[in-house]
């Protein structure tokens, strides 16, 4: 079988499969908000249902596509995909990132207040917004303003692909100091 015929196959098999599930989820006789809530073992097999699709579709995909898959990642990333259907500030942090992400959380720090990002190419760090009520806000910065120097210091001086970290460094510092 050709590689190309593998991949319709592959792509057949899982919107059937997915089809599948989702005709048996539409076709629940109550919706989930009008279960009563004496009825738990309706809402388990309703949940354990919504979970044998994810469970399915991971084995589909483990053992049918056309290329190896690295299980943890594939995890991952349907998690991802979940918690971005919530809205724009729910995140996964994995484990590689999670020391680093505490690390930053449980710090205390101060700073002017901005959001910025790095453009290689003008060697600029970019203000993305001036947080409210901060000193940068106060200070009449704007979003698109770009930071060319820090503490006298270039940015284009900054250690390569360093230049964000180094900018953010900097411009970090003990509260009201």
């Amino acid at each position: 079988m050709s590689r190309n015929a593998q991949r319709a196959a592959w792509g057949l098999s899982i919107v059937m499969l997915l089809g599948a599930c989702v005709t048996r989820i539409v076709r629940s006789d109550e919706p989930e908000a009008t279960v009563p809530p004496t009825v738990e073992p309706a809402i388990a097999d309703n949940d354990y249902e919504l979970m044998q699709l994810f469970v399915d579709t991971f084995e589909q995909i483990d053992r049918n596509y056309v290329k190896e898959v690295d299980r943890r990642q594939l995890v991952e990333a349907a998690v991802r995909g979940m918690l971005s259907e919530l809205d724009p500030y729910s995140n996964y942090i994995g484990p590689k990132d999670l020391s680093e992400f505490n690390e930053d959380v449980e710090q205390e720090f101060g700073g002017i207040g901005i959001q910025v990002q790095y453009k290689p190419e003008t060697h600029q760090i970019i203000v993305m917004t001036p947080l409210p009520g901060s000193p940068a806000f106060k200070a009449g910065v704007l979003a698109g303003d770009a930071i060319v120097e820090i503490e006298g210091k270039p940015v284009s001086e900054f250690p390569k692909n360093q230049e964000l970290q180094t900018a953010v460094g900097m411009l970090k510092g003990k509260p009201g100091v």
